[in-house]
């Protein structure tokens, strides 16, 4: 019988060092693999049985995750500040991937969660909009300090507008500090003004839930439809069932009821114990005949 193996990572931007383990703790294999995406999946491909799987959360690890899912039983991407046996000791690449194989085979690992990629591309996009607008207003508070460091109010935000930059250039005291400073730092300062400001909607903060919820709607809505499609072919008839099938003969007392005597169709729905709208499109089908 194939037991199941543990395979321990640490993963580096060059070298990856893995360590495989049995159920029993004995190390079975321990070898230094290049941080390539057909290095690292041929050598999981290599290991036979059931595999389970663990490395570091960090820079690399929702690339690996996404890899590596396919090729393996379990898959765990742990959080390094809550494994306290990765801080004890002595530490070297090699012990680190067989303390992780040990801790994952004693069940010891916090995971870190990983969505799906398409959760992740929405996330990247997320944080690539925070990054970029916490960068642009850095360089916004730089620009207004420089000016305030020799007295020049510079109130609003036309100082950042490309159409009033000439005007706030062209002031006394900001002449006398080009003068006397250094051309790198006057470079670096006109560099600074001339950066522009990128435009952001307003409503982007709002669209990256959104889009999470866009494709959650669409998940769910699969799993419905494919739940639908399986019950059709098990030979199942969806929706409620009637409350009462009516024969030819009770369908043509129900009909000439209505007809002669106009009776409304929630009398004649309580009579033949059936849905008022059920009765309302017998008469209807009738009308049409």
């Amino acid at each position: 019988m194939i037991q199941e193996k543990y395979i321990g990572m640490d993963v580096h931007q060059a070298a990856t060092s893995a360590a495989v383990m049995d159920v029993h703790g004995k190390l079975l294999m321990e070898c230094l693999l290049e941080t390539k995406a057909s290095t690292i999946v041929e050598f999981v491909q290599g290991l036979q049985g059931p595999l389970s799987l663990t490395f570091e959360e960090g820079t690399s690890a929702a690339w690996l995750h996404d890899l590596l899912k396919p090729h393996v039983s379990r898959l765990v991407v742990c959080d390094p500040r809550k494994a306290a046996l990765l801080k004890e000791g002595n530490k070297s690449d090699r012990i680190d991937a067989r303390k992780l194989a040990e801790l994952l085979r004693t069940n010891q690992l916090k995971p870190v969660y990983h969505g799906e990629h398409g959760i992740r591309s929405l996330k990247e996009l997320g944080r690539s909009y925070l990054t970029i607008t916490k960068d642009v207003t850095r360089v916004m508070n730089r620009i207004k300090a420089l000016y305030r460091g020799w007295g020049i109010a510079c109130t609003g935000s036309s100082v950042y507008s490309a159409r009033h930059r000439a005007e706030w250039l062209a002031d006394g005291s900001l002449r006398d500090f080009n003068l006397t400073r250094k051309p790198a730092e006057n470079h670096c300062f006109t560099r600074l003004l001339r950066l522009p400001r990128l435009p952001f909607p307003p409503e982007a903060p709002y669209t990256i839930p959104d889009g999470r919820s866009k494709q959650e709607r669409l998940r769910v809505g699969e799993r419905v439809r494919a739940g639908l499609a399986r019950v059709r072919n098990q030979g199942k008839r969806l929706g409620r069932p009637p409350l009462r099938q009516l024969s030819r003969s009770q369908v043509a007392a129900l009909r000439k009821a209505r007809r002669e005597n106009k009776s409304p169709f929630r009398t004649l729905a309580k009579n033949f114990g059936i849905s008022v709208f059920t009765a309302h499109r017998l008469c209807k089908t009738s009308k049409h005949r």
